[in-house]
């Protein structure tokens, strides 16, 4: 059972590591460019809708 703990810490360790990191910034940076600052632009009228 130990082992599988070890096991499974290691592919945690590496999933969610710095590859993870530079995954999540990068859809973030491509999604705002492609979007053309949507989220940015609109962000006034998105809290008056809250």
């Amino acid at each position: 059972m130990e082992t599988l703990i070890q096991a499974l810490k290691a592919i945690n360790d590496v999933i969610w590591g710095p590859g993870m990191l530079i995954l999540l910034i990068g859809t973030g940076l491509y999604l705002t460019l492609g979007l053309r600052f949507y989220t940015f632009r609109n962000i006034f009228s998105a809290f008056s809708m809250l």
